[in-house]
């Protein structure tokens, strides 16, 4: 999961993915702006067949947290 994000990032972003880490913050060290993110979080839930919320977005700082949501929320969709 961790190397789809890190494409979408790459590729959306003009980032390297070898830049991209967990801990790489949204903002700071990728340079994502909010429109971007909101960008970001549809491609994320076309490919992952996800909803993410606008404010679950917006406390979304770091990859990490983006690979943890998706998680948690592929998880729950594959319980219900």
């Amino acid at each position: 999961m961790l190397d789809k994000v890190k494409a979408m990032i790459g590729e959306e972003f003009g980032v390297n993915t070898d830049e991209i880490k967990l801990k790489s913050d949204l903002r700071n060290d990728l340079g994502i702006d909010s429109l971007g993110a909101v960008n970001l979080s549809l491609e994320i839930e076309v490919t992952y067949d996800i909803q993410i919320t606008d404010e679950e977005l917006a406390g979304l700082k770091t990859v990490g947290d983006l690979v943890s949501i998706i998680g948690a929320k592929t998880s729950a969709k594959d319980i219900k």
